[in-house]
């Protein structure tokens, strides 16, 4: 019988990971942990009906200072949902968990989403929270090489991928203000932010379309505002019909 991974067994293949993922050339973090303790909550609250869940990834080099920074509310927006948030800068990996004040069965899966995007994206930590807490919609794309990336998928080569990128960024922000989402870029991925879902899910296949199919974003771009203005025009007879 195979023998279950101890935490500390999987956190290690994370931290290394995230080590080579981050830039060399980076001063030594503090041998800190910052941790929001479950102990802080109403004990009275405690539910203990879900089974533990943990979850852990590496913190890129850049987000360091600002989760440091940002700590109080991050930990006042995991503590709402009976969570335990803990940032090892020692080690470079940030992790969350639940706990017997867990009540919502759904959210880890959200919690899981918030501490990559603090982790590895430009969202701002209050975006992040936002979205944690339901009051946004998001989605994140995966565009490069990396696990789950659009290019690993779909065997795009990295001189593709860097010409590809060229031409779709230079036209993103046409994108951005055409569908009324916040799109926030880093490297090789898109997170796009918005309360419309067509909206954001939009943003996928703009950039499937564009980095996987290479069509070219002006083209995709003019399309895309003829169908906004075909639904507007649609939207507006609706009204006008009730």
């Amino acid at each position: 019988m195979m023998k279950k991974k101890t935490k500390s067994q999987k956190l290690k293949g994370i931290v290394e990971k995230s080590k080579s993922s981050t830039d060399k050339d980076t001063n030594l973090l503090d041998q800190q942990v910052m941790e929001s303790s479950p102990n802080s909550l109403n004990e009275e609250a405690a539910a203990g009906s879900f089974e533990e869940q943990y979850f852990a990834t590496g913190v890129y080099d850049f987000r360091e200072k600002l989760l440091v920074d940002a700590w109080p509310e991050l930990k006042s927006a995991v503590e709402k949902h009976g969570l335990c948030l803990s940032f090892h800068r020692d080690k470079r990996y940030i992790a969350i968990s639940t706990t017997p004040w867990t009540r919502d069965p759904d959210i880890f899966d959200m919690a899981k989403e918030f501490i990559e995007l603090l982790a590895k994206s430009n969202v701002s930590p209050s975006m992040a929270i936002q979205i944690l807490n339901g009051e946004v919609i998001h989605d994140y794309v995966l565009v490069g090489h990396q696990q789950g990336g659009l290019c690993l998928k779909h065997g795009i080569t990295k001189e593709q991928f860097s010409k590809r990128w060229k031409l779709f960024t230079d036209m993103l922000k046409d994108a951005d203000g055409l569908l009324g989402v916040n799109l926030y870029i880093n490297g090789n991925t898109i997170v796009a932010v918005g309360h419309s879902l067509p909206c954001v899910k939009v943003i996928r296949h703009y950039v499937e379309a564009c980095i996987v199919d290479n069509m070219k974003p002006a083209s995709l771009l003019k399309r895309m505002k003829v169908v906004l203005d075909t639904v507007r025009v649609q939207m507006k007879l609706g009204a006008l019909s009730i």
